[in-house]
């Protein structure tokens, strides 16, 4: 199965001084925050989880240029893109005829091409005898014309208005085009300024044409190539939602280091382990599969990278082959046990509260998900905080015990929420850490108010009859990258040939990719630790001793840029065995945060005792977070 990946954002060659190779960026991201004509959009899925394939070309979400519309006085319709347009002019002036002129300074003529000329201060004058109109222009250019040439007179200018405080609807007299200087003077009825909604255009595989609305898009998976430096400092704006859209990704994702396999030809963003582990006593180890990993040489390389504003702290990263048989694959539990899975079941129901069909979401391992579309509406979330999703899954032989196959993940939005959750603690953060660290009272109140409001760790339930029985709780990761989960399923009172499973995610903060059962239990896979050769950082140390086995003895990556390459060595294949390879990773990792702020304790004190105030709370930081990056 491959794993959840959140962004589709294509990264190349960021990294081309180590030992000469690229590397490959691959994410997927939300659309709320894409930045205009940057990337390329690969697909586009919808409210209702349609998906939109566009062609090798990709799509483009722009603003379609706005235009000038109406009949000139000729009677000529006439559309006029408004970057073509030099002045906007509001109202009319009457030509002088030529024997009223009197001698006045001429302000502008017009020529029988219908280019204007527009004079200085100084204005233009009419030699009578030699039947020439003459001047400088106020681009400082002199200009004589013969007054056949000439086709209106006028000694006063018309009223015009900046393009700033055009508007929709905009009533327009004339406009004067750059470059040409042609005038273009519209009927009674005026041009009108026309102003068209952003959309999502492009050409799909059978080479239709779309205009996608962006309000009715969920998410997008986008490419975007960069050269050098930080994948996230040098991608700058990336993506988030389609509104306003500009998201840098690094002021959304919060999570430890980044992990790139070596495929052979290049680097392949392949695995965040770690999220959500803040402190030291939040320290956990993670199991990561390693999709893209290939072997050179008889070794496999791993770049390890901090990409966002925080301090690493990694003990313990390890290469484990995983040994199974060819028709099945491995998938790990919470606590590093791993499965062999063949053929597992997928929902033959699946719907949110609203009654929206997700098998398509959450039946396969694809670039389609569900997720909440933010922000949402503030009375709806007044009155209720959560989705209620529902999942139906065959059992035929009233099976008694199960494993439930699950990619859900962080979505950056509640990725987002963690540094925003731990900023309100201002001057008392380093006080808070050390108190979580030591697992007493604050560790427990944090732990169970996570659990309350299911922020990073999600409830699951099985139907029993009328009553719902919870089963345990499924793990945040990501959000960039969401690996796949095997949980424990008690069917012991579950009657009937079916089983129904449910999660309610808070508004905001999951994501999920996919839902399976397996009833059958196989013999556990052989596992191997390959013989971790070597970890060179930036500087040339190797680090190997510092990440060899879990002794608490830790590599600390403390700036945006650190990184270190790890060598181990290969392994046998046997023949009549597949292998799968997985990274394990034990550490932590400290947000860089503003520790001079006053606590917010009226805040902080409200999450606690006021249910669900963290997910209005969330909703409402969305919505200032969105007017300051539109």
């Amino acid at each position: 199965m491959k794993k959840q990946i959140f962004v589709s954002l294509l990264i190349v060659a960021f990294f081309n001084y180590i030992n000469g190779c690229s590397v490959t960026k691959t994410e997927r991201i939300t659309p709320d925050k894409y930045s205009f004509n940057k990337e390329i959009i690969e697909e586009a899925v919808l409210l209702n989880l349609d998906v939109i394939k566009f062609d090798k070309e990709g799509g483009r979400y722009a603003r379609p240029l706005d235009r000038v519309v109406g009949k000139l006085k000729n009677g000529e319709n006439r559309k006029v893109l408004v970057e073509q347009i030099k002045e906007f002019r509001i109202s009319s002036v009457e030509p002088t005829k030529l024997e009223d002129l009197n001698n006045q300074k001429i302000k502008e003529i017009l020529l029988k091409n219908n280019v204007l000329t527009i004079f200085n201060a100084n204005g233009g004058v009419y030699d009578e005898k030699a039947k020439i109109i003459s001047g400088t222009t106020k681009a400082g250019e002199t200009v004589k014309y013969s007054i056949d040439k000439v086709s209106e007179i006028y000694l006063e200018r018309p009223e015009t208005i900046s393009d700033l405080n055009l508007s929709n609807g905009t009533k327009l007299t004339q406009v004067i085009l750059k470059n040409s200087n042609l005038l273009y003077a519209f009927d009674e009825e005026g041009g009108r300024y026309l102003t068209q909604k952003k959309m999502i255009t492009g050409l799909t595989p059978e080479l239709k044409y779309v205009e996608i609305d962006p309000d009715s898009v969920l998410y997008l998976n986008v490419q975007r190539s960069d050269v050098s430096g930080s994948v996230l400092a040098t991608v700058g704006l990336a993506v988030l939602i389609l509104g306003g859209i500009v998201l840098v990704i690094a002021a959304t994702k919060q999570s430890c280091p980044f992990i790139y396999s070596f495929d052979g030809n290049k680097y392949v963003f392949d695995a965040e382990p770690l999220g959500g582990a803040t402190t030291k006593g939040l320290e956990r180890t993670e199991y990561s599969k390693m999709d893209y990993l290939k072997k050179v040489d008889n070794r496999y390389k791993i770049l390890v990278r901090n990409e966002v504003e925080e301090t690493q702290y990694l003990d313990e990263l390890s290469l484990l082959a995983i040994k199974h048989d060819k028709d099945k694959e491995v998938i790990p539990g919470l606590d590093g046990t791993f499965y062999q899975i063949k053929n597992p079941i997928t929902p033959v129901y699946a719907k949110d509260e609203k009654g929206l069909d997700l098998k398509k979401a959450v039946s396969a391992h694809d670039n389609l998900y569900w997720q909440t579309k933010l922000p949402v509406d503030s009375n709806l979330i007044a009155q209720n905080q959560r989705h209620e999703l529902i999942f139906t899954f065959p059992n035929p032989d009233n099976k008694k015990n199960a494993k439930l196959i699950a990619n859900i993940g962080t979505s950056l939005w509640g990725s987002r929420m963690i540094r925003e959750m731990l900023q309100l603690y201002g001057i008392y953060v380093d006080n808070y850490y050390e108190k979580i660290d030591e697992q007493g009272s604050e560790y427990k109140q944090m732990m169970d108010f996570i659990e309350k409001e299911e922020l990073y760790k999600l409830k699951y339930y099985t139907k029993d009859g009328g009553d719902w029985k919870f089963q345990g709780f499924i793990n945040g990761g990501g959000p960039l990258i969401s690996e796949t989960r095997i949980y424990d399923l008690d069917l012991s009172k579950s009657k009937g040939d079916s089983i129904t499973i449910k999660i309610c995610p808070p508004f905001g903060y999951w994501t999920v990719d996919y839902l399976a059962i397996q009833y059958e239990d196989y013999a556990p896979p052989k596992i191997e630790t390959m013989v971790l050769q070597t970890a060179i950082n930036q500087d040339g140390t190797d680090l190997k001793e510092l990440i060899r086995i879990k002794d608490n003895n830790y590599c600390i990556m403390r700036n945006v840029g650190d990184y270190f390459e790890a060598t181990y060595l290969g392994s046998e294949n046997n023949k009549d065995q597949e292998t799968t390879y997985y990274l394990k990773s034990s550490g932590y990792y400290e947000l860089h945060l503003d520790k001079s702020s006053p606590i917010q304790f009226n805040t902080l004190n409200k999450f606690l005792t006021d249910p669900g105030y963290i997910i209005q709370y969330s909703n409402e930081r969305y919505r200032d977070w969105e007017k300051l990056n539109n």
